[in-house]
């Protein structure tokens, strides 16, 4: 095991830990080799330090300015980074990992670069009066049903 899959596994355990009780973790730990079989996708997924480098650069050419590309549980963007996941294995083989991380990244990108932060309050606050006149009649309706 490898300095990578060790602290996956601490990891893992101590969010059973946090999550259940300490038998749970107990459990798990004794049931290693179930641990090491799911985390076989390893040799298929992404890890963030593999890729990290490479996306921070191609997100500087196409941004003109750097955006730190950080490490999360989760993607999404502040407008200042980019995060993504740990680790991605969501299929079978390395390549299509790779492209849902460069999708992931480049979504991320067009957020910042496209202003999907940049809401006008008038434009906000018609759609809202929209959805509230929508959600009303919706009601009335169901009064007539």
């Amino acid at each position: 095991m490898d300095d990578y899959q060790w602290n996956t596994w601490l990891k893992h355990l101590n969010k059973i830990y946090k999550e259940s009780d300490l038998n749970s973790s107990i459990n798990e730990i004794k049931d290693y080799d179930s641990f090491l079989s799911r985390f076989s996708s390893e040799s298929t997924g992404i890890n963030f330090s593999e890729i990290s480098k490479l996306m921070e650069s191609m997100v500087t050419g196409l941004n003109g300015r750097s955006l730190k590309i950080q490490s999360s549980n989760d993607s999404y963007t502040d407008t200042e980074s980019i995060f993504l996941p740990e680790n991605i294995s969501s299929y079978n083989n390395k390549n299509d990992n790779f492209d849902v991380i460069k999708l992931s990244t480049f979504y991320s990108w067009a957020q910042t670069w496209y202003g999907t932060w940049r809401l006008k309050r008038k434009i906000l606050t018609t759609q809202i009066l929209k959805l509230t006149i929508f959600s009303k009649s919706i009601n009335l309706w169901k009064l007539y049903d």
